[in-house]
């Protein structure tokens, strides 16, 4: 959706330098091997960039291949690029993510934490930014009371309920997506807890909690996107940038959700990039555009790569 609008949305304002631009979409399957299959592919055309894969463990796979580019913008936050290469990723990671959720649990006297995730690439990453949130100072008056994990292609989770259930947690944070957080809800629902959940804003998709609409806890809470608030955004930079992104939505009657929102500003770097430097950019023209970028406010803040 999000690469339909930005498309129509440049095309219609001349394109660049005059040319109209067209993404080719090629469809991994969520499939790390088939990711790979098609990058080579992709690769044997010698093009400057590539805007994907969607999901961290696609994108991990993918990397090893890039160690000479072209450059990769991965739309997921939950891998770690090595600095000075030609993988980026998109978003804003687990790191942050739960930092401000320890704060918001913090001030609310949400104390007691029990942590559920999946065995994932997602939720490996979650279990490392918890550690790192827990081990700050000014979340000494937060604990842990219970750590449960489970296969993403498990179908119950009815022990880790009850191993959570009897803990005494004042609120539980399920972090997945996708499908295993289905898993998750129905989990909660059928073990009558009656605590807030806090997940990940990778679950933030309309069409998905319409699906769980009969499995939803009493309060869900994700660590949202300056999207999902524009009229909590003071004036500026990033208030004008946010308007913007949801103007051009609304011209198409699509409703953005989590997913278009990590797409937008990387699409939109690597299209400036090709403004500056022309269709027969270089992947080293690339990178190091993009690591010499200042002060460019997109979507989801103001972007410095220094």
């Amino acid at each position: 959706n999000a690469l339909t609008v930005i498309e129509q949305t440049v095309n219609a304002a001349g394109g660049i330098r005059g040319r109209a631009i067209k993404f080719v979409v090629q469809d991994d399957q969520s499939n790390p091997a088939v990711g790979v299959q098609l990058l080579n592919g992709v690769l044997a055309k010698k093009v400057p960039f590539v805007l994907g894969s969607t999901l961290g463990a696609t994108c991990g796979a993918m990397t090893p291949l890039l160690k000479y580019g072209p450059v990769e913008y991965c739309f997921s936050p939950s891998i770690s690029p090595a600095p000075g290469g030609y993988v980026y990723s998109a978003g804003v990671g687990a790191g942050d993510l739960v930092a401000a959720m320890a704060q918001y649990l913090r001030e609310r006297g949400l104390k007691k934490i029990a942590v559920l995730t999946s065995t994932d690439t997602t939720g490996q990453d979650a279990d490392r930014a918890i550690d790192n949130a827990m081990a700050a100072p000014e979340n000494s008056s937060l604990s842990i009371v219970s750590r449960d994990h489970f296969n993403p292609t498990d179908v119950s989770i009815a022990g880790q309920m009850t191993h959570i259930a009897g803990a005494g947690a004042d609120v539980l944070i399920a972090w997945t997506t996708g499908t295993p957080f289905a898993t998750v809800l129905r989990g909660v629902r059928d073990s009558g807890l009656d605590i807030p959940v806090v997940t990940t804003n990778g679950n933030m998709s309309y069409a998905q909690m319409r699906q769980y609409k009969n499995n939803m806890p009493k309060e869900l809470l994700f660590p949202g996107l300056p999207s999902f608030g524009p009229d909590k955004l003071p004036n500026g930079k990033l208030k004008n940038a946010v308007n913007r992104f949801l103007t051009a939505f609304k011209a198409t009657g699509i409703q953005p959700e989590n997913g278009e929102n990590q797409v937008w500003d990387p699409t939109l770097i690597m299209l400036d990039e090709v403004k500056k430097y022309g269709f027969e950019v270089t992947p080293v023209q690339v990178r190091d555009y993009i690591n010499n970028l200042h002060d460019w406010t997109g979507i989801y803040g103001t972007f410095d790569f220094h």
